[in-house]
């Protein structure tokens, strides 16, 4: 009998690996961005090399400007992000309204609870 793993399409694989990258580029972040701006903030995306990061507000993408270079080189270094070309920050209001999230940054720490991980693991690994 063959594993789920190997039953899944390339999309649907490439897809859960993004997710997992995302995942895991957003637990890592949790450690190097102060909880003040960590509270205002998400990670968007990361593809072909550019992170994007969304905030809600102005003000919290101005503080994390300061902090692009030391986000940048830990990432890079820490966390082996080599394909890293570019960090964008996005200001987005709206996805921060009707939400009772803690750390919104959190959002997608579930996914590795969940009996996707193992699958992740797997496809990770081939």
């Amino acid at each position: 009998m063959r594993h789920i793993s190997q039953c899944l399409n390339s999309k649907i694989a490439k897809t859960c690996m993004q997710t997992k990258k995302i995942s895991d580029i957003s637990n890592f972040m949790q450690n190097i961005i102060p909880n003040d701006i960590l509270n205002n903030c998400k990670v968007g995306s990361f593809l072909r090399g550019s992170l994007v990061i969304i905030v809600n507000d102005a003000v919290w993408a101005s503080q994390l400007r300061y902090l692009l270079p030391e986000i940048r080189d830990k990432l890079r270094n820490e966390m082996k992000l080599y394909e890293l070309s570019s960090i964008k920050i996005s200001i987005d209001k709206e996805i921060f309204k009707n939400k009772q999230i803690d750390n919104p940054i959190n959002s997608l720490k579930n996914i590795q609870k969940s009996p996707w991980s193992s699958i992740l693991n797997d496809l990770k690994n081939q």
